[in-house]
């Protein structure tokens, strides 16, 4: 009876710390065998399994976290930097100087160079109109428009080269006077009697009156003129009072030059004289003057005599030639011995 009762007290429940040593024993102990894990054991090997993975997961996720705002400052960085760099670009005249300014022009206003900024209005074009030959065009910046105007051939006329001895016909145009036309050239043997009066008998001989009187000794001396059967020549009579004191002539040739001479016989009158206006005309007129006095030079002695006359006296067959200047106007002088 009483072995029966002890029984069951040899199998009494362990105390807490009794429990909990053999399993620490037995753990420790364990050969493999018996290491079949308890379901408690499994279940406390999953909620610790459990709270290091989300452990884990924090960690990655604050790594992730801290790594993506840092990437996400630095391209906000890059981003602000860009944003500085390219403002200028956007906003030129913002941040411009505006230092080099190319002027304004007829067609754009004074530009900044750098960033494209104007100031003003454009010059707008300065029109010259068209010409004959030239369209209508801008003296500032040479732009044209429309086409020249054309010459305006005007009326045939003649005109005379004294120096070459040439004449020819020409036309000028009425807008502009240049020669557009030219049609028979030919050579000149001879200014006499050539064309027809640019000033009238009557004037030459009151000028010639004229150079009487401021003459000493020659105050009363008079001309007068009767006109040839052509219309071209003067046949000049001096008289000193009654007394013929001279003869002359007087032509006028194509090309409007004035051509006279008159020969006296008293002591104020021993020459001949021929007047006309125009210096470059001086020698070659001459020769009409000159052919009339000594009739035996030929065409080129008294065109040679006419040219080395001029401000020089030349001497040919014991007469003396000379063109001289006096107010403006050109006189031949040609003395007889």
């Amino acid at each position: 009876m009483d072995d029966e009762m002890k029984e069951p007290n040899s199998e009494q429940t362990p105390s807490a710390s009794d429990e909990q040593k053999p399993n620490i024993e037995g753990k420790q102990v364990s050969d493999g065998a018996d290491d079949t894990t308890s379901p408690d054991d499994r279940s406390s090997n999953e909620d610790g399994a459990t709270c290091n993975k989300e452990e884990d997961d924090l960690l990655l996720t604050s790594a992730i976290n801290k790594l993506g705002g840092n990437k996400r400052a630095a391209i906000a960085t890059a981003a602000i930097v860009a944003v500085i760099f390219c403002l200028p670009m956007l906003f030129p005249q913002m941040f411009c100087t505006h230092k080099l300014w190319t002027n304004a022009n007829c067609t754009s206003p004074r530009t900044c160079k750098s960033c494209g900024k104007t100031e003003g209005k454009p010059l707008g074009h300065e029109w010259e109109e068209a010409t004959c030959t030239v369209p209508k065009t801008c003296q500032r910046c040479g732009k044209t428009e429309g086409k020249p105007l054309g010459h305006q051939p005007g009326s045939w006329t003649t005109e005379v080269d004294y120096v070459d001895a040439t004449s020819k016909e020409i036309r000028e145009c009425g807008r502009c006077g240049e020669v557009v036309d030219t049609r028979n050239e030919k050579e000149i043997t001879s200014f006499l009697g050539d064309g027809s009066f640019s000033i009238s008998p009557e004037g030459f001989i009151e000028r010639l009156n004229e150079e009487f009187s401021d003459i000493p000794n020659c105050s009363s001396m008079k001309a007068s003129y009767e006109l040839d059967d052509s219309g071209t020549g003067l046949e000049l009579q001096i008289k000193n009072g009654s007394t013929l004191a001279g003869i002359g002539g007087f032509f006028s040739d194509s090309s409007s030059q004035l051509l006279f001479s008159y020969l006296g016989s008293e002591n104020c009158f021993k020459n001949i004289v021929m007047y006309f206006e125009n210096s470059d005309y001086a020698a070659a007129t001459a020769l009409a003057t000159i052919q009339a006095i000594d009739p035996t030079l030929s065409f080129s002695d008294a065109k040679e005599i006419g040219a080395a006359c001029v401000g020089t006296p030349t001497v040919k067959n014991g007469i003396t030639y000379a063109i001289l200047a006096s107010n403006g106007e050109y006189w031949l002088s040609t003395r007889i011995e």
